[in-house]
């Protein structure tokens, strides 16, 4: 049974995602995921992280980020900034809107607090 509600979790969260684009890659999604735990976390070490080239990393930081190009919009969920000490470094963070949304696929999987236990 433990294994099912797994499961069902995971599609919550590939529904939620679909919402924002029905194409929406692991790769995107977990680059999404580690600048959620990092924020201002470099293209670079994102790179390093999650075991991706700099180009594919770049391409799904743009993906998520605001302007993906001149003629598509992208999805608004990080922005990136440059270093102050190093300028040729971008930090990664996440939006309002990538905070949003997090909160909401944590709400999906993780186990919502019991009424005996918030009581007492």
């Amino acid at each position: 049974m433990e294994t099912r509600n797994f499961a069902m979790q995971q599609l919550k969260v590939l529904r939620a995602l679909r919402e924002i684009d029905p194409e929406m890659g692991i790769q995107t999604y977990s680059i999404f995921l580690q600048i959620a735990l990092e924020e201002g976390i470099g293209v670079m070490e994102l790179t390093k992280r999650l075991d991706v080239s700099g180009a594919s990393a770049s391409r799904n930081v743009l993906l998520l980020s605001k302007e993906r190009t001149s003629k598509r919009k992208g999805y608004n969920l990080v922005q990136t900034d440059y270093d102050p000490q190093e300028r040729r470094r971008k930090m990664c963070s996440l939006t309002a809107p990538g905070r949003k949304l997090l909160t909401k696929l944590s709400q999906l999987i993780l186990p919502k607090p019991s009424l005996r236990s918030a009581s007492g």
